[in-house]
């Protein structure tokens, strides 16, 4: 009678386990993006390695007729016997425990090490589907998801990366990459709610693609400066008496001690000017290049420390500098950011208390971040400076006088007007042979001193015995050489 008791509480006991497993595995085919496949592992050591994946179940045969089993972390893994010799082992989370069999006289049957991990294969599967060309291979690090392999262009970085998010956390996390190339990749990842698992990106791109950015800076200044009236000016001279110059002698004059002169300004100046540069950057993805054009100033800085004076030297740069970043997003796609920074000397400010005057500049900065083709243009404008000034020089009241007045007033009116554009066009640049390049000297030859004395010719273009005429020409401005 009690053994029949024990039989039938172990038949309720394995069917109460059975519907637990049952509940489990369902639990985990809706939730899980991986459907469960069970795979069967035979053990024929005393202690072995199992690995598991997670929501995922396992067969594990063992040598022996089994009597119990027991987990070290039962929130780890699960375990169930089947059968005599087989037991049921499934991943509830991700990490390590160990499984003990004993048999029916308590003796070690197996001591299993169980650990737990996400499969990966439908990830791989994903990333061989959406990027095919791309050489991207998954692996993981402590639960932690590691990207790496080449691909052909930084978009599909950011596309295997999306894929790696959206299967581990469900689209939740936002993770970025530079894109740059030729350089080690940042590790970068973004956490799950949970704050255990994370995305380490050392997807690299294949070579070094490379920019070539053709930037066009022109800037426009006029200066209009107008000044009317008249200016009086006062003259001391001694007492006694002068003579000037006359048709028929000398004319003889007497001075009085202060002699009062008169002027007459009217001046209208006006000037425009103009500079351009062409310069042509070549830089890789994701590598900065620069380009600057001005002068600098020399600056003194004197230190006095325990009696003791030192000097220093330091430059302080103006004129027109430029910043570019370009980013290769796809082959005819390219993404740019523009540092722009136009300074010039205005006038020095002299400060109480020192000797020497202090520079200042007058600045203009822009930055912009855009996206474009690869020979398309991007034009910066709307730097514009306008400065006006208007100054009077009067005689105290006698200018105030109507109509009269304007005899004793001198008034100048001064207007400067400068605009910037800068035209930046972005360029694939791929290396060519240098037999289809020419250069400005090219079949060149200086003029000799009779060609140029009498026949007033500077050099002369030749072609070599049996070459033809070069039939190209160079594209924007090269130099000036007189034909």
């Amino acid at each position: 009678m009690k053994s029949l008791q024990m039989k039938k509480s172990k038949k309720i006991k394995s069917a109460m386990f059975a519907l637990y497993v049952g509940g489990f595995l369902c639990a985990g085919l809706a939730l899980s993006p991986v459907s469960v496949n069970a795979a069967e592992v035979n053990v024929t050591r005393s202690i072995s390695s199992v690995n598991v994946g997670l929501n995922q179940t396992t067969i594990v045969h063992l040598p022996r007729e089994v009597s119990d089993i027991v987990v070290a972390n039962p929130k780890v893994a699960g375990a169930i016997v089947r059968s005599s010799k087989d037991i049921y082992l499934f991943g509830k989370s991700v990490g390590q425990t160990n499984l003990v069999a004993l048999d029916t006289d308590g003796n070690t049957i197996s001591d299993i090490s169980v650990r737990i991990e996400r499969d990966l294969s439908p990830l791989r599967q994903a990333l061989r589907q959406y990027l095919s060309n791309s050489d991207i291979k998954v692996s993981l690090v402590n639960d932690n998801v590691v990207l790496s392999g080449m691909v052909q262009k930084a978009s599909d970085i950011e596309k295997a990366t999306a894929l790696a998010n959206a299967y581990i956390f469900g689209g939740d996390a936002s993770i970025k990459h530079d894109g740059q190339s030729g350089n080690e990749p940042e590790l970068t990842g973004a956490k799950a709610s949970g704050g255990k698992n994370e995305i380490i990106n050392l997807i690299q791109v294949t070579g070094g693609q490379q920019v070539t950015l053709k930037v066009v800076v022109a800037e426009v200044s006029r200066n209009v400066s107008k000044q009317l009236g008249i200016e009086l000016k006062t003259k001391k001279t001694g007492f006694g008496l002068d003579s000037l110059p006359g048709a028929t002698g000398k004319i003889h004059t007497l001075a009085l001690g202060t002699t009062l002169e008169a002027y007459l300004d009217s001046l209208e100046k006006s000037g425009a000017m103009k500079v351009v540069a062409e310069p042509t950057l070549t830089a890789l993805s994701g590598e900065t290049a620069q380009f600057k054009v001005g002068g600098e100033y020399n600056v003194i800085n004197s230190l006095t420390v325990d009696g003791r004076s030192s000097s220093s030297l330091s430059q302080i740069n103006y004129g027109i500098g430029l910043e570019f970043l370009p980013v290769v997003l796809s082959p005819g796609r390219i993404s740019l950011k523009v540092v722009t920074d136009v300074s010039e000397p205005a006038s020095n400010t002299k400060v109480p208390g020192l000797n020497g005057e202090v520079v200042s500049l007058n600045r203009r900065n822009a930055s912009s971040t855009i996206e474009l083709p690869s020979g398309g243009s991007m034009m910066i404008a709307g730097l514009v400076q306008n400065q006006a000034e208007h100054s009077r020089t009067a005689v105290p009241l006698v200018s105030k006088i109507p109509l009269i007045g304007a005899m004793f007033r001198n008034e100048l009116r001064r207007r400067i007007d400068k605009e910037l554009v800068i035209i930046v066009t972005p360029y694939l640049a791929k290396p060519g042979n240098e037999a289809d390049y020419s250069r400005p000297t090219d079949n060149l030859e200086m003029a000799t001193d009779v060609n140029s004395v009498f026949l007033a010719k500077v050099n002369k273009i030749y072609h070599g015995s049996g070459a033809a005429a070069t039939s190209g020409k160079y594209h924007g401005s090269v130099g000036y050489i007189n034909k």
